[in-house]
């Protein structure tokens, strides 16, 4: 688990992370700033609020924390509106954060011990493997990065740019045919394992996880 901090707290919250045991990296400029890897950063945490709202559009794969020290509930609100998934009080309570974390990543990534799930169908951390009811079938190392990186977006689409970054790396000579063929290969084992899910292709944009 890796936090992403930015704003004129991030040192206390830093420590707080550091006494229950999270890791995180610091942002001074996090909307102009190159975008984070979702693969690597779960949570961002923030009590920069004026900038909430364009966090929220630039980074929709990762839940947003607001630390704020103003308790009205007319701020809480206004956060929530503004795109933060969580609120929390400043001074931060180790437990709380901890809990809160947690909490946003089971709703967004259904972890269920080593397994991510979507609907009938798990993908195991530890096993590499993609399982429905009694079925499972091995992933090689690119087709299990690539679905993990479907499972952690859930039915959100996701560009052949990024999954281009975040599998091959910014310098490589891997074109988008060569996603085609590990999408391909994915397709088949979700279907030779009963799941009901597939992956749609996305004209001229990327793929999606969906349900047949």
């Amino acid at each position: 688990m890796k936090i992403l901090l930015n704003g004129e707290k991030a040192a206390e919250i830093s420590a707080v992370l550091d006494s229950i045991g999270i890791g995180y990296d610091k942002s001074d400029d996090i909307i102009n700033s190159s975008a984070p890897d979702s693969d690597i950063y779960d949570v961002i945490c923030m009590d920069n609020i004026n900038s909430i709202s364009e966090t929220a559009d630039k980074y929709p794969f990762i839940p947003i924390i607001a630390v704020t020290d103003n308790k009205n509930k007319e701020n809480r609100l206004a956060l929530l509106e503004k795109g933060a998934d969580a609120v929390i009080d400043y001074p931060i309570d180790a437990h709380e954060i901890k809990a809160v974390i947690n909490a946003l990543l089971r709703r967004l990534y259904r972890l269920n011990g080593d397994r991510a799930v979507i609907d009938n169908t798990s993908l195991n951390y530890q096993k590499r493997t993609l399982e429905c009811g009694n079925n499972s079938v091995s992933l090689v190392n690119k087709e299990f990065e690539i679905i993990s990186f479907f499972f952690k977006a859930g039915f959100r689409i996701i560009s052949k740019s990024d999954i281009l970054l975040r599998v091959w790396g910014l310098d490589s000579p891997v074109d988008d045919n060569n996603i085609e063929v590990y999408v391909s290969s994915l397709r088949k084992k979700l279907k030779k394992i009963g799941s009901t899910l597939t992956i749609k292709s996305i004209r001229s944009i990327g793929y999606q996880i969906e349900r047949i």
